[in-house]
Order: C-alpha cells, then sequence, then structure tokens
C-alpha cells in the first residue's frame, strides 16, 4: 500500500459524503494504490450508517468504531496503528482543512526529503482574542511547536523495522522525541469555517484534554512537582504547607493520569471494532 489516509470521526454526518468524494479526487492524483481508515468516536448522529454506505464494496475504505468516547486524539492514534500505507496522512472530519491540500503536503515532502510536514492554518478564523491565542499560549507553556491536525508523513514515522507500532501517547509529544527537526517542516493551507455541526468539545473536555496534555507534554512535570511539594512541606510554613499538599497532589494526580492514558490505549487497540 502506497498512501493511507486517516480520518477521526465524531457526528459529521453532513460533510462526510463530500470530504469521502474530495479524498477519492484527490489521492487518485498520488496514486491508485491507497485507503481511507474513518475511525468513528462513537458518534450519535448516524456517522457510521453513513461510512457504512461510502465503504458498500470499496476495499479501499475502512471504518473502525471505537467502544467508548475517547476523543480526537485517541481515535487518530487508532487509526495510524491500522495503516498500511508507505505514506500516512491524517485530517479532521469538519471540511475545515481542504483534502486537496493533501497533494501539496506530500510533494514539499518528498521534495525537501522529510520524515514529516504539518499543513499549518494561513489565516485565524474568526473567534473572540481568547479563542485566537489560547493555542499559542498552550504550545508556549508546553515547549509545542507550530503544529496541527493535518499532517503527512513517513510509515516509519510511528512503525518500527518490525512494524511495531510505536506512538504509545499524543501523536505530537511522540514525533517531538523521535523526528529529526530538520526532517520536519510545515506549509501554510487555506483553512474555512466549519461546514456543519460544532466542536465536541465542551468545557470538562477541554479540561480533560488540558491535563492530558501536560502528562504528554511535559513526562517529568509529575516528578517537578512532587519535589517542590516536598520542599514546600519541609519549610514549616503555613503557605509552605498549603501549596506543598497542592504540588503533591496534582503531581500525583498527573503520574496516575499519564499510566492511566497508556492502559487505556492498549486496551482500545486491541478491542476496536473493523466495519468489513
Amino acid at each position: 500500500m502506497e498512501f493511507s489516509v486517516v480520518v477521526p470521526v465524531y457526528n459529521s454526518s453532513e460533510t462526510l459524503p463530500e470530504l469521502n468524494n474530495l479524498l477519492e479526487e484527490s489521492l487518485q492524483i498520488i496514486t491508485p494504490d491507497y485507503e481511507v481508515i474513518y475511525v468513528d468516536d462513537v458518534s450519535s448522529d448516524g456517522s457510521l450508517e453513513i461510512l457504512k454506505q461510502l465503504k458498500s464494496n470499496k476495499e479501499n475504505i475502512k471504518v473502525i468504531r471505537l467502544q467508548k468516547n475517547a476523543g480526537q486524539w485517541e481515535s487518530l492514534l487508532t487509526g495510524v496503528s491500522k495503516a498500511s500505507g508507505k505514506m500516512i496522512a491524517t485530517i479532521d472530519d469538519d471540511l475545515q482543512f481542504n483534502p486537496e491540500d493533501i497533494l501539496l503536503l506530500y510533494e514539499e515532502l518528498k521534495e525537501k526529503q522529510l520524515d514529516l510536514i504539518y499543513g499549518i492554518p494561513s489565516h485565524a478564523l474568526k473567534g473572540s482574542f481568547w479563542q485566537q491565542h489560547r493555542i499559542k499560549l498552550l504550545n508556549f507553556i508546553l515547549g509545542k511547536s507550530n503544529t496541527s491536525s493535518f499532517r503527512v508523513f513517513k510509515r516509519e514515522v510511528v512503525f518500527d523495522n518490525k512494524d511495531d507500532f510505536l506512538p504509545q501517547k499524543h501523536f505530537e509529544a511522540f514525533e517531538k522525541n523521535h523526528v529529526a527537526y530538520d526532517k520536519k517542516s510545515f506549509v501554510k493551507v487555506d483553512i474555512s469555517e466549519r461546514k456543519a455541526g460544532r466542536s465536541g468539545y465542551d468545557f470538562f473536555k477541554k479540561t480533560a484534554l488540558l491535563t492530558n496534555y501536560f502528562a504528554e507534554y511535559r513526562p517529568k512535570s509529575p516528578v517537578i512537582l512532587c519535589l517542590l511539594g516536598l520542599l514546600f512541606l519541609s519549610s514549616g510554613l503555613r503557605i509552605g504547607m498549603m501549596f506543598g499538599l497542592d504540588f503533591l497532589l496534582i503531581g500525583f494526580y498527573l503520574y496516575f493520569k499519564s499510566v492511566q492514558l497508556k492502559t487505556k490505549r492498549k486496551k482500545r487497540l486491541s478491542k476496536a471494532e473493523f466495519y468489513e
């Protein structure tokens, strides 16, 4: 298999037919030897039924359904772990990124002999000041580079020479330490307003996502927080005792969160349902 595209899906029944058509048109230009892997994150709007219709008897379309709603990160990793292509692309299901730009990323990756390339929005979408700058602030705090969910990369980025799947955490946290700086880049691409539906992340999901970020992008943070907590507690001061206990609790929480994420991923990968 030459090329795989992985699409995490959640309540996107209105955009899936158009998305699939655009993907097929774009991928035919790259190679006729391709597959599209849709990972349904327990949608409630009939997305799975539409995916089954799109697949019908097409061998190059694969549909996976997770047993429990796990979020975009987990859906993406599940799909990538099942990809067969020498090249792998990931793109969202909402048509904010144009599937035709996969060709642009692919050609740039080949020309510059890269291992990984991201499609970065060329402009900010409408929204509040906080919405437009929160990602930049988060990236700064985490030491996270300028990335997006739209990317193309070589198979060997995520599979070893025995074809075992490597990432056991968020893709970007993984590639940060596994892809050389001069082997990855980005290209600015157009981005559109969401054509239908709305984001699946409410306040509680965004809060959980933030703790996942720290657990995976800053794996040493639990140790640092616990050490700071012990240092404050040893001061004997009332304010030190208060801050020390807080730091210890947060440190232990982030540690157990990182362990929990790894355990859940192993179970999810083994229980994902394929629809042939």
